[in-house]
């Protein structure tokens, strides 16, 4: 989908609901198109499709902890298998949380058969932390599939989304609901935000 379709599609769900009257747009400076095109990237990180990840450096740490190194455009994970795993993770926790404190303990951290991926700050980029594989498995630091969503950079309205037709709806609403409430139009943000919640009900969202 390309970025001028996404402009000219939320501006249609904000005129709906009248999200751009005068009132609103007078509390902000920034242009309307302008707004939007700011919004995409991070809210076509949270419904995009997933890509093959490029070669990444993988190691296997002496404690069956492996580390991944990411693309600089790295958004969120969409899907990770390692071949020793019995199943694949879909989202990566936080370094900030309680689940990833309790997997630096050798009890209650993931396994082969209940994995976690965590992704934590390194140096000035950020990697992957994955729990676990057993230790001297020789498929230990093999990959079986690794997919990301990247963060897209919009260079003009030509730019395509990499956004499914089934979620183009989600993304529309999404950002239509972030631009009315830039402009502290709290009424169309809950009918905006009421739609949305419907479009999400209806949409397979990984």
């Amino acid at each position: 989908m390309k970025v001028s379709d996404i402009v000219k599609q939320v501006r249609e769900y904000l005129d709906e609901v009248d999200a751009l009257n005068a009132a609103s747009v007078l509390n902000g400076s920034a242009p309307v198109d302008d707004r939007i095109k700011a919004m995409i990237p991070e809210c076509a990180v949270a419904v995009g499709e997933g890509k093959e990840m490029p070669s990444t450096d993988v190691e296997v740490l002496e404690n069956g902890v492996v580390t991944m190194s990411i693309p600089a455009d790295f958004g969120r994970l969409y899907e990770l298998k390692m071949a020793c795993w019995k199943r694949s993770v879909y989202e990566a926790i936080s370094h900030d949380t309680p689940q990833y404190r309790r997997q630096q303990n050798l009890v209650t951290r993931g396994g082969t058969v209940r994995p976690v991926v965590a992704l934590v700050p390194y140096g000035e980029s950020r990697r992957l932390e994955l729990y676990s594989v057993p230790v001297g498995d020789e498929r230990a630091g093999l990959v079986e599939r690794a997919m990301y969503v990247p963060v897209p950079t919009i260079k003009d309205g030509d730019t395509e989304i990499n956004v499914s037709a089934e979620k183009a709806p989600v993304l529309c609403y999404m950002i239509a609901v972030r631009v009315a409430r830039s402009y502290g139009n709290e009424k169309a943000v809950a009918l905006l935000s009421s739609t949305l919640n419907e479009q999400i009900a209806v949409t397979s969202i990984i």
